[in-house]
């Protein structure tokens, strides 16, 4: 199935200009003209990901900008720009190192192709605290692990408490020793909050790439 990925752009003109450079892709491309119906079309389908048009993202409400923590902490995202002058569309992926390939097409292929579709409708999240241990790679070393907690968690993903320096979309690895199977879940960063900001507690959201059935079902049941 080809990939679904959804763009935000107000602007007409910058809407056919970002479809346009993408005709030639396989994907099924969707189009909002606002972060608000953006939201609103995540709770009633399944997408890969999405590009947020960066002026358009700029000029909405405050409020609707707080959205954007959301998307991408379930999903691929990309800013973009057009520059109507030389036709050029600057791509910035969030989380994505500064010398990879920033392309929109590169995002599209090596990103959101990967990701499996997913809404939001289903990911009802609450201030639930959980015990976490957290490494930074899959050999789940004892002596690397930060032991820590959840501040928010959902079906899909969670948001734990750390100070420690992090990179989205980078991977990382949990386990939840409340949880009555306390496999290890591999996990991949979509938001950071770095410490030292106002009102704010330092972490990472994280979305589940792999977890069992089993620990599904405890999750559900303490969101219930």
């Amino acid at each position: 199935m080809a990939p679904r990925p959804l763009l935000m752009v107000k602007d007409d003109q910058v809407k056919s200009a970002y479809m346009d450079a993408l005709a030639h892709l396989s994907i099924d491309l969707e189009a909002v003209s606002s972060l608000k119906r953006m939201h609103s079309r995540l709770k009633s389908g399944p997408y890969n990901g999405l590009i947020l048009d960066v002026p358009t993202m700029m000029k909405s409400k405050a409020e609707d900008r707080e959205l954007v923590h959301d998307f991408i902490e379930r999903f691929p995202t990309a800013r973009v720009r057009y520059n109507p002058n030389n036709g050029r569309i600057v791509t910035m992926f969030y989380g994505q190192v500064n010398d990879a390939d920033q392309s929109l097409e590169a995002f599209l292929i090596n990103e959101c192709a990967s990701f499996a579709a997913r809404s939001i409708r289903a990911a009802h999240r609450r201030g639930t605290n959980l015990n976490v241990l957290l490494y930074r790679t899959a050999k789940l070393s004892s002596n690397g692990a930060e032991r820590t907690a959840t501040l928010d968690l959902s079906e899909q993903g969670c948001f734990i408490f750390s100070g420690r320096d992090w990179q989205r979309r980078k991977r990382v690895w949990l386990r939840l020793p409340d949880l009555g199977d306390d496999s290890p879940i591999r996990t991949r960063i979509r938001r950071r909050v770095d410490w030292g900001g106002r009102g704010r507690l330092p972490g990472i959201g994280v979305v589940f790439e792999s977890i069992n059935q089993g620990q599904l079902d405890e999750l559900k049941r303490l969101l219930d």
